[in-house]
């Protein structure tokens, strides 16, 4: 029985957190980072490092910063739409997961984010956005890869090498997200086999959007920081993760106002 624990045949449940209770935080300056966090070095890597040197001067409307320390994560294999993870050596159930990230050098077409119920490489949730303005949402289940919510444009993000602040927040089997403080509604495949945005209109059109996505299959799992390529393999995607923190939800964050909804649908994607 013990074995089957280590090894996680069996998993011990996490216990529900208490809303706004303080999970995890971390800026990446601590030693214990090392020993927490997944790192590896070579031509796909993981590492803290400090990063000031690398980051070039901010624009006008960069409201966030990557400073000292951070958790830096580097894809250069010659593979398009892959990522790699580091991954925290923690479980959770409910979360509101919030982190600052920054692309510090790269083809502004890749993909970056947070893995969440994550139990390994076959098996989770993840959401991601691009350097280029875009998002998305995917699932993995027995190794098998599906959109949620394919990419979708977002003038919520800030392109090229200004700082974003993704915010991913679970509740039981119901999931939100956030870009910059705005919500990213989700074009689900509703009938269809696969989602898809009006590249002209950026409406959905293969369902109605929706901003809180309910899935069953992982009631608990890890999280990690991804990044990676898209199509353009002209150099490695850089990119820098800082100011993680993961508290429990509010009770009340699953809940939204009918107009609010449908005015966030409407304005949250464009192409």
């Amino acid at each position: 029985m013990t074995l089957a624990v280590l090894t996680d045949l069996i998993e011990l449940p996490v216990a529900v957190p208490e809303p706004g209770e303080l999970l995890y935080a971390t800026s990446f300056e601590g030693d214990a980072d090392a020993a927490e966090w997944d790192l590896y070095e070579g031509r796909d890597s993981a590492q803290i490092r400090a990063v000031e040197l690398q980051l070039g001067p901010s624009g006008a409307t960069d409201r966030l910063e990557v400073r000292g320390q951070a958790l830096v994560i580097t894809y250069d294999s010659p593979i398009t739409n892959e990522v790699v993870f580091s991954a925290l050596d923690r479980k959770f159930t409910d979360m509101d997961l919030r982190v600052t990230v920054r692309q510090l050098s790269g083809p502004d077409d890749n993909q970056f984010g947070v893995v969440f119920r994550y139990r390994d490489h076959n098996n989770y949730y993840a959401f991601f956005i691009s350097g280029d303005g875009y998002y998305s949402l995917v699932k993995r289940k027995d190794g098998v890869l599906t959109d949620i919510s394919t990419w979708g444009r977002s003038d919520a993000i800030a392109a090229g090498q200004a700082a974003n602040a993704i915010r991913v927040v679970a509740q039981g089997d119901a999931f939100r997200f956030f870009v910059n403080g705005q919500p990213m509604p989700l074009c689900l495949p509703g009938e269809n086999v696969y989602s898809m945005w009006n590249p002209v209109t950026g409406a959905c059109v293969t369902s109605e959007p929706v901003l809180v996505f309910r899935d069953p299959d992982f009631s608990q799992g890890g999280v990690a920081l991804a990044a990676g390529t898209s199509v353009d393999l002209s150099s490695a995607v850089v990119i820098a993760f800082d100011d993680l923190t993961i508290e429990g939800p509010a009770a009340d964050v699953m809940e939204v106002d009918a107009d609010s909804d449908n005015q966030e649908v409407q304005n949250g994607s464009s192409s």
